[in-house]
C-alpha cells in the first residue's frame, strides 16, 4: 500500500479509477469520491492509501447505496 496526501490530485484521480475498475462510471466515481472524502473529513496533509479508501467506500455504497 502507497499512502500519499488524501488532498492531492494523484490520490483523487487514484481513487476515482479504482471506483472505475469496480464497475462506476467515470462522473459517478468522481462524485462518490467527493462525497466520500466529505463524509470521512480527512484533513489537508493527511497520508492514505488512495486504492484501500476506495475499496472501503465501494463496499460502504455496496451495502448502503449512493444518496444521489
Amino acid at each position: 500500500m502507497e499512502s500519499i496526501k488524501v488532498d492531492s490530485q494523484e490520490y483523487k484521480d487514484r481513487f476515482a479509477a479504482r471506483l472505475v475498475e469496480k464497475g462506476y462510471g467515470k462522473e459517478i466515481a468522481w462524485d462518490i469520491m467527493i462525497a466520500w472524502e466529505e463524509a470521512t473529513e480527512e484533513g489537508a496533509g493527511v497520508e492514505s492509501d488512495p486504492e484501500y479508501d476506495a475499496d472501503e467506500c465501494f463496499t460502504y455504497w455496496k451495502e448502503h447505496g449512493p444518496t444521489f
